[in-house]
């Protein structure tokens, strides 16, 4: 398709304007950017399951409702909410065939479903194919944290985000211009209480030489997934500026958005 007439107006907003604009730590960034980067992970969720989940959520429920009013009582009650909205997401629930839903909503028409118009709604899914995508759009995310969900990225034996983070650290700390980047990361690895291994049940700590092979595993894993020739520098070169990249948005997103939650210390 050619491009609009009026792409060049004020208010478009431009292909070249989503791509992140080349981002900078300051050298007293470091230590708050290594601890964004490191202090919660993002893992591999265990799976949703229905009778489970449902019943927790109605405990929940239960408790927020007996309670007497407090934020935190309201806190349990949207938890409560949120549980089951994310089970119907991506929770392992076994989908329903278009009969079944059909003389479900006839059985409840009349009680539950008074304020929709249900004859409407039955005559929409009639005309209707049943659905064949769902098991690819309702599924749970690979890796979800408190800074990140990733949802059908990377490998699926990947139970957490470490070495990507590792990854992004080094060279945001390298295009910094901090020496000892890769000491830096070990010491808060340490601080933190990461494991070398994943599946290691060892005390190994983590020195520069353990934070160089995570390096060079997400580089390794960049040119399998990018399917790139290693001596493609260039394209490997963009790729993990764009992940840097967005680290450090983050990282300064999540600044912002703190500094603007914080009441103004002239106001107290």
């Amino acid at each position: 398709m050619p491009p609009s007439n009026d792409a060049n107006d004020e208010g478009w907003i431009h292909s070249d304007q989503l791509i992140l604009p080349r981002q900078t730590l300051s050298p007293e960034e470091v230590g708050p950017f290594l601890q964004f980067l490191f202090k919660e992970i993002a893992r591999k969720p265990e799976p949703l399951k229905l009778k489970q989940t449902a019943g927790v959520a109605r405990y929940l429920k239960a408790v927020a409702v007996e309670a007497p009013w407090s934020s935190q009582r309201d806190n349990v009650d949207r938890l409560s909410e949120v549980l089951w909205l994310t089970m119907l997401d991506s929770g392992q629930i076994e989908i329903a065939s278009k009969e079944e839903a059909v003389q479900f909503l006839k059985t409840h028409a009349l009680t539950y479903f008074t304020l929709f118009d249900v004859n409407r709604i039955l005559e929409y899914l009639e005309n209707l194919p049943e659905p064949s995508r769902h098991a690819e759009f309702f599924r749970p995310p690979k890796l979800k944290g408190a800074n990140r969900t990733a949802w059908g990225q990377g490998p699926d034996r990947l139970q957490d985000d470490l070495t990507e983070r590792i990854y992004a650290a080094y060279h945001a700390l390298r295009r910094t211009g901090i020496r000892d980047a890769r000491g830096r990361i070990a010491t808060v690895l340490n601080e933190l209480g990461y494991k070398t291994g994943v599946r290691s049940l060892t005390e190994c700590r983590w020195g520069p030489a353990e934070v160089n092979e995570r390096v060079r595993q997400f580089e390794d894993r960049i040119v399998r997934r990018h399917r790139l020739s290693k001596r493609d520098r260039t394209q490997k070169e963009r790729l993990r500026n764009t992940l840097v990249d967005s680290w450090i948005h983050g990282f300064h997103f999540a600044l912002t958005v703190e500094s603007a939650a914080r009441p103004n210390a002239d106001q107290i």
